[in-house]
C-alpha cells in the first residue's frame, strides 16, 4: 500500500491503516497502525508479510471423560527447524531459531517453516497423542509420538493439543479352593485396604461372575450363625485418600478393583478359617501401584486348602494284613468244623 501527499502542498500526510498490530511472537493485539509526517511529495510504502499462527496446548483427561486445558499431566514445547522462521527466545537475546515455546503460547511463523512440538508427560501420567480438534466431535489423531514435526505450509494456521491421561491400575483378587473336603461353593471374606487414593474419588468393582454381586453368607460351622458380606460395585475413598473394601469370594471368582491411582498402596487379607480346617496361602497380597504401562493389572491370589484323611478300612501294614488273613482262615475252619460236628449228631448229614 502506498500513500503520497498531495503535490504542491506543504502539508505532510498522515496515514492510518484500519486493523490492529499483532505481536508476531505472542499473538497479542495492539493499536492501529499509524504513519505520520510523511515527507511532502513522497510516499509511504507498506509491505505485507504473512505469517501463520501456531499454538500448542496440553490437555488432561478428567475422571468423567472430559478434557481440561491444564498442564497437570504434562507439558508441551515447540521449536522451529528452519532458517526461514524465528521466535523470541525470551531471554533478552533477541531471535533464536531453536527457542522453545511453553504450552498454550501462540506465535506466528513464516510459510514453509518446520515446527517440532514435544510432549513431556509428568510422573504418573501417559501421553496419548497429538490431536487436531478442529472438529470437537471427531478429534483427529495427528501423531502418537511425543515428538511431532510438521510443515507450516501444510497446516497454515492451527492449534494442536497434546493429550495426557493418568496412569491407572486394576487390582485383581482371585480365589481357589482345593483339598478333598474343600467346599468350592462356599464364600470366604477378604479385605482390600488402600492408601494414596484421590480423596473423595469413587472406584469401580467388577466380578468375573455377575451372580457374585449382592450379599453372601460366608462359610461357617453347621451350627454357627454365618456372617454376611455384601459385594458392592463401587467404593469411595475418604478425605485422606484411604479406603477399606470387604468382599466375599469363592472358588474360581476374580474380583477386579479398577482405575486405581498411581503410587496407591494396597494390602489384601483374608479372615482366618483355620478352625474350619482351611489352610490359606496368599501371593501378591501387598504392594505399590507404580508400573510403567498405561493400565496395569496387579494380581493377589488366595488359595484355601482343606484336606482330611479318609479311613479306607484296610491297612497297608503287611504284618497286620497277615494277622487279619490268619484270623479269617481260623474263623472259616472253625465254622466248617462246627457244621461237621452238628452233622454227625444228625445222622451224618451236613
Amino acid at each position: 500500500m502506498t500513500h503520497t501527499a498531495p503535490e504542491g502542498t506543504t502539508d505532510s500526510g498522515t496515514l492510518t491503516i484500519k486493523g490492529k498490530k499483532v505481536n508476531p511472537d505472542t499473538g497479542a493485539v495492539g493499536d492501529a497502525v499509524t504513519v505520520e509526517n510523511i515527507p511532502e511529495s513522497q510516499g509511504a510504502t507498506f509491505v505485507a508479510q504473512w505469517k501463520y499462527r501456531q499454538a500448542f496446548v496440553a490437555q488432561l483427561k478428567n475422571a468423567d471423560g472430559t478434557w481440561s486445558n491444564v498442564t497437570t499431566g504434562g507439558t508441551v514445547s515447540s521449536k522451529l527447524k528452519g532458517a526461514k522462521g524465528s521466535i523470541d527466545a525470551g531471554d533478552g537475546s533477541g531471535k533464536d531459531e531453536d527457542a522453545y515455546k511453553k504450552s498454550g503460547v501462540a506465535y506466528f511463523v513464516d510459510d514453509g517453516t518446520f515446527v517440532e512440538a514435544v510432549a513431556a508427560p509428568k510422573e504418573g501420567y501417559h501421553f496419548e497423542g497429538w490431536y487436531d480438534l478442529s472438529n470437537p466431535d471427531a478429534p483427529e489423531l495427528l501423531s502418537s509420538s511425543p515428538t511431532y514435526t510438521y510443515n507450516v505450509k501444510d497446516r497454515h494456521t492451527g492449534c494442536v493439543y497434546a493429550r495426557f491421561t493418568p496412569r491407572t491400575y486394576t487390582l485383581k483378587v482371585s480365589k481357589s479352593v482345593t483339598g478333598n473336603m474343600g467346599d468350592k461353593r462356599a464364600y470366604f471374606k477378604m479385605t482390600a485396604t488402600f492408601t494414596g487414593l484421590k480423596a473423595g474419588q469413587t472406584y469401580a468393582i467388577e466380578y468375573s461372575d455377575a451372580s457374585a454381586q449382592g450379599s453372601h453368607a460366608l462359610v461357617a460351622r453347621p451350627n454357627d450363625r454365618a456372617e454376611t458380606v455384601e459385594n458392592k460395585t463401587a467404593f469411595t475413598a475418604d478425605g485422606q485418600g484411604k479406603a477399606t473394601v470387604p468382599f466375599a469370594v469363592k472358588d474360581g471368582l476374580t474380583v477386579s478393583i479398577k482405575a486405581l491411582d498411581y503410587n496407591a498402596v494396597y494390602t489384601v487379607s483374608e479372615d482366618d478359617y483355620s478352625s474350619l480346617g482351611y489352610h490359606a496361602e496368599l501371593t501378591g497380597a501387598s504392594g505399590t501401584l507404580n508400573g510403567p504401562r498405561v493400565t496395569v493389572a496387579v494380581e493377589a491370589k488366595a488359595t484355601n486348602s482343606r484336606q482330611v484323611a479318609v479311613p479306607t478300612g484296610i491297612t497297608r501294614n503287611p504284618i497286620y494284613a497277615l494277622a487279619i488273613l490268619a484270623a479269617g482262615v481260623l474263623l472259616a475252619t472253625g465254622m466248617v468244623a462246627l457244621r461237621l460236628r452238628r452233622g454227625s449228631k444228625r445222622g451224618g448229614r451236613l
